[in-house]
């Protein structure tokens, strides 16, 4: 009844464990050095980009763009372990990268897309914020690495428009689209939570596995069952149109080469250095 009651079939529950039982290890052993982030004081938000673990041509560009705005926000890409175990040079790259850049979340578990890499996410950050980057941040942003955030708007937005809501002692979710405020499901643009809120429901999670939800939502939806009883709800815009003044879609007919220059005009144009 109780499975019935989650939409979740025993099967799933085998399959999902099945596939997340196995830790994968990095050839490297500076993983855990994200030296490049949490460089002291408290901050407005860490931003978490969900990106891939193979050598990808965007979070170049990215760290450009989101440079001028690190005294607000700071920069993390999660990353999950390649799937072609047998092509050694992916895991290596990476590696390599983080000894340049110390920004990557660099995930034990095999990189997908919905089944499981939201929870372990949420996990590997709840260790953080609960530990060495504990007062730290006053709100935690999950974004997808195909949506750029017009950082200034956001600024403005989080602490002016909607800074006394955001920054009260209740528990805060926000976003560019909230699929139901009773519930608060998110879509995969932007989820925004205040820090301690991100950071108390990880160990409470039984039900951690997909079962046919996308796993956009599922963050959301683990607040909504594991979180306190009282959660401030703040959408960002009343519609799609309005969304989309403070969140670019990184579309993919556009090379990077094309995108990034229009993301940064787009920034100019707004900024400002804050």
């Amino acid at each position: 009844m109780e499975e019935e009651a989650w939409g979740i079939t025993r099967q799933a529950r085998l399959d999902w464990l099945k596939l997340n039982a196995t830790e994968y290890h990095w050839s490297c052993t500076h993983k855990d050095n994200m030296w490049a982030i949490n460089r002291g004081g408290k901050k407005l938000a860490l931003i978490c980009l969900v990106s891939i673990a193979y050598p990808d041509e965007k979070r170049g560009p990215l760290r450009k763009v989101y440079a001028n705005f690190t005294k607000h926000f700071d920069l993390l890409f999660a990353v999950g372990y390649p799937k072609l175990l047998g092509d050694g040079g992916k895991s290596a790259v990476v590696c390599d990268e983080q000894a340049k850049h110390g920004d990557l979340l660099m995930l034990n578990k095999q990189e997908n897309m919905n089944d499981g890499k939201a929870y372990f996410i949420l996990t590997a950050l709840s260790s953080l914020l609960n530990g060495i980057w504990k007062g730290s941040y006053q709100h935690v942003i999950k974004l997808d690495d195909d949506t750029y955030v017009h950082l200034p708007r956001l600024y403005t937005w989080m602490t002016e428009t909607r800074g006394e809501e955001l920054n009260s002692s209740e528990a805060v979710l926000f976003g560019g689209e909230i699929l139901g405020m009773e519930n608060h499901y998110f879509s995969g643009a932007l989820q925004g939570y205040s820090a301690d809120l991100y950071a108390s429901v990880w160990d409470k999670i039984e039900y951690k596995w997909s079962a046919g939800m996308l796993e956009d939502w599922l963050t959301g939806f683990w607040m909504a069952i594991y979180g306190p009883d009282t959660i401030r709800k703040v959408k960002m815009d009343s519609g799609p149109e309005e969304k989309w003044k403070h969140l670019v879609n990184l579309n993919p007919a556009l090379s990077m080469e094309e995108m990034i220059p229009l993301v940064m005009r787009i920034n100019n144009a707004l900024c400002c250095s804050r």
